[in-house]
């Protein structure tokens, strides 16, 4: 089913934010209806949907990833409900990762459910197409493929891994 609202992600090919409403554990697109009857602008909205973000993010421990030589070469954030993709859009999402991996980070989100953070310098999230891509393709709730740097509280795109 196509989401009746659709916002691009700048530098986006494939990715869109849609407007939802969490039920239990589990998003629902809102309805154009829905959207009028919650009388808010579009920046009253967005603001909502960076405190509903920013409550995401807290609720959700990052899993670090160590290398051989036991320095973190990425972070895994995985939640049972349909929620971790929604805390990249947090106002504060780099700032929980900026002691560890500085300011500049690529994330990458293939499901509702799971979002990769790696470091923007050396980060090795290159050598995760593979399983980015098949995380994606066999989620119930796939986001997308492409790689979002998350720089001073906003999210862009800046590739792919799928052609």
């Amino acid at each position: 089913m196509k989401p009746p609202i659709l916002t691009p992600v700048p530098g986006a090919t494939q990715t869109l934010l849609v407007p939802s409403i969490k039920e239990g554990d589990k998003l629902r697109y809102l309805t154009k209806d829905e959207m009028r009857g919650l009388h808010m602008t579009r920046v009253q909205f967005d603001t909502m949907t960076k405190v509903n973000a920013t409550k995401a993010l807290e609720q959700i421990q990052p899993h670090p990833i160590r290398g051989p030589k036991d320095i973190i070469e990425f972070m895994v954030l995985e939640t049972n409900n349909q929620l971790a993709a929604s805390a990249v859009l947090a106002p504060g999402f780099g700032k929980r990762f900026e002691t560890t991996f500085g300011s500049d980070l690529i994330v990458l989100i293939p499901s509702r459910n799971l979002v990769y953070v790696f470091p923007k310098l050396e980060g090795r999230y290159n050598e995760m197409r593979d399983t980015i891509i098949d995380q994606y393709q066999t989620s119930i709730c796939p986001v997308s493929c492409e790689l979002f740097e998350v720089k001073d509280g906003e999210i862009e795109a800046i590739g792919t891994f799928r052609q």
